[in-house]
């Protein structure tokens, strides 16, 4: 807000600048940012600019250790050991100057002043972030140059704003089931002297699917599974089901130059996960037989996934599902399904996990 203490004194500053953005809490990737720049002037003075910047970062930074420490590891983790890595992209900077006088003008007169500035944020701007190793920001600012007040001739003023996802929750199908993933898993080496199927003998067949792919920030995981296991020996014996967050940071650092003097730089990529709903839950011990699974999974904490198209940043979201074996076992292959999904910005409602659709067939071959 502005003062409301300005007046013609000498030891007041007689000028006042603020920024007023019409849309601060609904600003998305292609959406129109606008609003005013609020001024108020004690006595006629002399502007000669006044400009609203929009600027928007993506910074990623962390550390990892050189290579070649050699055997003393005695100041393993000093900062002499490591190295820096960063990577800093401007998403956007744009400039609107929303007060330049006419220079016949030599004095703005007192009084309040409201001059309309506006932006647009192209259609591919990554939306605000911020983990560990990187930061995706926005802010907004304002510089005046008031030559006509020597004591105080340059005036600054920084807001941070926030870009959000734009999610349109109608167009979206939250109920969509996604599609059975199958596949045989190579569990052990094949039997042979049996009359058992070349295809199948000594594998565990999983079958996986969701009641769907697209998810709210606070919500349930619904999966189905179905297993069938044609070894000799090995046991299934639980289903281990998660939901993660991945988020990947491109950093940087310069390693010499080429034949032409410009920087060379070593691009390495870091990659940090977060479980935000896991559970485990034990089969029954049936050889030669079809288990049926069905399970459920609340998962709360989560941020939405973006990708940031040729930026230093990504998020993403995976659900795991795998078949644990018996205690003492290890299958010769994992058996695993890593599934991809979406989680939106928009909060969910609904008091009741979703559920699977009522109908025949599916994943565990009976009605639901």
């Amino acid at each position: 807000m502005i003062s409301p203490s300005i007046h013609d004194d000498e030891s007041v500053i007689p000028y006042a600048f603020d920024l007023s953005i019409s849309n601060e809490q609904y600003i998305y990737p292609g959406s129109k940012l606008s609003g005013h720049v609020v001024a108020r002037l004690a006595k006629d003075l002399e502007i000669a600019t006044v400009c609203v910047t929009l600027r928007g970062t993506s910074k990623v930074q962390f550390s990892k250790k050189k290579p070649d420490l050699g055997k003393d590891v005695s100041n393993a983790y000093s900062k002499e050991n490591f190295q820096k890595y960063e990577n800093t992209i401007i998403v956007i900077h744009k400039e609107f100057e929303v007060c330049r006088p006419d220079k016949k003008i030599t004095d703005t007169k007192a009084g309040a002043y409201s001059w309309p500035f506006s932006f647009t944020l192209p259609k591919n701007a990554p939306i605000s972030f911020a983990g560990l190793k990187g930061k995706i920001k926005y802010s907004i600012s304002l510089s005046a140059t008031v030559p006509g007040y020597q004591k105080t001739p340059n005036f600054t003023l920084k807001k941070q704003i926030k870009v959000i996802p734009f999610v349109d929750a109608k167009t979206i199908d939250f109920q969509k089931e996604q599609a059975t993933l199958t596949k045989l898993f190579a569990a052990e080496a094949a039997v042979t002297g049996k009359k058992k199927s070349k295809e199948t003998a000594g594998k565990i067949k999983l079958e996986f699917v969701l009641s769907k792919n697209i998810y709210f920030l606070k919500d349930y995981i619904n999966f189905k599974i179905k297993v069938h296991n044609f070894t000799a020996e090995k046991r299934a014996a639980a289903v281990h089901i998660l939901v993660r967050q991945d988020t990947e940071y491109i950093g940087k650092i310069q390693d010499g130059v080429d034949k032409n003097g410009l920087s060379k730089f070593v691009v390495y990529k870091q990659l940090d996960s977060k479980i935000i709903a896991e559970n485990k839950d034990e089969l029954p011990n049936i050889k030669g037989a079809d288990i049926t699974f069905e399970g459920m999974l609340e998962f709360a904490n989560a941020r939405p996934d973006f990708k940031y198209v040729k930026g230093n940043i990504q998020a993403k979201t995976v659900v795991v599902i795998e078949i644990i074996p018996g205690e003492g076992q290890q299958f010769n292959e994992r058996v695993m399904f890593e599934v991809p999904i979406t989680i939106t910005a928009v909060e969910s409602n609904a008091t009741m996990p979703s559920t699977f659709k009522q109908k025949t067939g599916g994943c565990c071959g009976k009605k639901k």
